[in-house]
């Protein structure tokens, strides 16, 4: 046994749409096959909690009624979230809760929301259109492996410097620039939304040696997921070759199957 993973999943009620929970599932299994003990706790509105005693916190997409709820409420725990970030808790925030981490979101309601502030960027929604479809990203930080998913937001984020993704396929959804993503330190936020670990077999292997380092002696073991690995895979090389099929749209770019 290599110990406990504490897993802090927030909001899980009102902030789980398209099947955000599967990451969690999943990871869990996948800890366990790595000889790890697993807690799973979930955080609502109004709960109170000690951040800094998970390896492992998520916040998943949710409507832009339910992230305002969301926002606000976790706001409490704005220096506590920003001290867990810098001293290397892995966190994910997937969907419209990324738009969360920056310093302000300019609503569609013509309202600014103060955002948790961790992140230095701004966001600006849109009403007249949505960012809705399938994606493909070649990422900063793992070269090797392009991220798969699906995305379905309205807003646009400035003020991040380096960006963690750049579209490859679906680049058409973006007003502004082709870029996505970002990562502080061990805190990734991404417009990706659903199963974003199960859908990337490398960024959940990535995950959980981030959290293994946190455990003296922990030794990443190989374990082949073919379900998984296959899956990946093929929607890989689908999206690209739909991609390089449609000649009339001058931003797809064929993309390269890693083996």
């Amino acid at each position: 046994m290599n110990g406990c993973v504490k897993i802090l999943f927030l909001y899980s009620k009102l902030m789980n749409l398209y099947g955000g929970y599967s990451n969690i599932v999943v990871l869990e299994r996948h800890l366990k096959d790595q000889g790890f003990k697993v807690i799973i706790d979930h955080f609502e509105v109004g709960d109170d909690v000690i951040f800094s005693d998970y390896q492992f916190i998520y916040l998943g997409a949710g409507t832009e009624k339910n992230q305002r709820v969301a926002l606000k409420d976790l706001s409490r725990y704005r220096k506590e979230l920003k001290t867990c970030a810098e001293n290397g808790t892995v966190m994910l925030f997937t969907g419209n809760a990324f738009d969360m981490l920056g310093k302000e979101i300019h609503g569609l309601d013509g309202k600014n929301y103060q955002g948790l502030g961790i992140c230095d960027f701004t966001v600006k929604e849109y009403g007249e259109r949505r960012y809705v479809g399938d994606v493909v990203c070649s990422c900063i930080w793992d070269k090797k492996h392009p991220f798969v998913g699906f995305v379905n937001h309205s807003a646009d984020i400035t003020g991040i410097e380096q960006p963690s993704f750049t579209m490859k396929v679906g680049v058409e959804n973006h007003i502004v620039t082709p870029y996505d993503g970002y990562r502080y330190h061990n805190l990734f936020g991404m417009h990706l939304i659903g199963a974003v670990l199960v859908n990337n077999p490398h960024f959940m292997k990535e995950v959980i040696m981030l959290i293994g380092k946190q455990f003296k002696g922990f030794q990443y073991q190989e374990i082949s997921y073919p379900y998984e690995e296959n899956s990946y895979r093929i929607t890989l090389e689908k999206l690209s070759k739909e991609a390089t099929n449609v000649t009339s749209k001058s931003t797809a770019r064929s993309l390269s199957v890693p083996v």
